[in-house]
Formats: C-alpha cells, sequence, structure tokens
C-alpha cells in the first residue's frame, strides 16, 4: 500500500464524493489517486462503508432491542418502539446525507449495491419472528409467507430511500 500523505486523502475524498454526488460515478481520480484504496472501490467503501455499517448496526440494534421485550408486550410497544427507531435512523441519515445519497445513488457494481436489500431481507426476518412471537395468523390460521413481507418490506425501504 502506498504511503499516504497528509491532507492529500481528505483531499481525493472529498473530490471523489463530489463526482459520486454530481455524476454517479468517480473520473476526477486516477489510479495513482487511488492507491492508497486499493482502487476506486476502494475509496468508494472509505466514503460510504462507515455509516453503512452504522446504520445497519443501529437498524439492528432496534430491532434487538424490541425483540427482547416480552412477546405479550411486543404487539402493544410495537408502535413506540418502531417511530422511535425510524428517528433514530432519519436522523442519522441526515446527519451523513451525502454519503447516504451516493450509497444509494452510485453503488451500483460495487458491494453495496445490495445495501438496501440486506436491511429488507433483515426487516423481513425481525417482521416474521414478530409475528410468530404474538402468533400472528391470517386468512385461515395461516401466516404471511416470508415471500409476501419481502415485497412488502421491499416497498417500504425503496420508499424510504
Amino acid at each position: 500500500m502506498a504511503k499516504q500523505v497528509e491532507g492529500i486523502s481528505e483531499k481525493v475524498e472529498l473530490c471523489a464524493k463530489k463526482e459520486f454526488l454530481e455524476k454517479r460515478l468517480c473520473r476526477c481520480i486516477t489510479a495513482d489517486d487511488c492507491c492508497g484504496y486499493g482502487g476506486k472501490e476502494g475509496l468508494f467503501s472509505a466514503i460510504v462503508e462507515p455509516v453503512a455499517k452504522e446504520f445497519t448496526g443501529i437498524f439492528i440494534g432496534v430491532q434487538e432491542k424490541f425483540h427482547a421485550i416480552e412477546s405479550d408486550r411486543q404487539a402493544v410497544s410495537l408502535d413506540d418502539y418502531a417511530e422511535d427507531g425510524m428517528k433514530q435512523l432519519v436522523k442519522y441519515m441526515y446527519a451523513h446525507l451525502e454519503e447516504f445519497q451516493i450509497l444509494v445513488k452510485s453503488s451500483y457494481g460495487t458491494r453495496f449495491q445490495d445495501f438496501v436489500e440486506h436491511l429488507v431481507e433483515l426487516e423481513t426476518d425481525y417482521t416474521y419472528k414478530f409475528m410468530e412471537a404474538i402468533g400472528l395468523r391470517f386468512k385461515d390460521g395461516k401466516p404471511l409467507t416470508k415471500n409476501f413481507m419481502h415485497i412488502m418490506n421491499k416497498a417500504l425501504f425503496e420508499s424510504f430511500f
């Protein structure tokens, strides 16, 4: 790995952020500029990975906190937990708005292209866990399928991002 010169990394990342935001790709950065990052995808990762990881951690933390309460209290607590969790996530997104714009708009072809899909899968698993915990059943006493929940959660997250 090349030796980083103080201040250069910040300038490279700032230039890359601007390009990713404006053009959804980064043309101002040369291979030499990226050598400390392992290439353009490494540079992209340096910009978005910290916020993607922290956001996912907050999301999972909210879910785990909710599912740690007694199953007989989950149904009555759902609205409060969901509202509080949504506020935490939105607040975090706005505090890191540029990184999220880059993550959502410019991640195609990178290992982050399925970021939203990963969140959908987590939400689907936790939704199913909630439904099982409270014994929620629908038509003819049958539970909703994970596939149907995935479709509904995908719609929710696509509107969110």
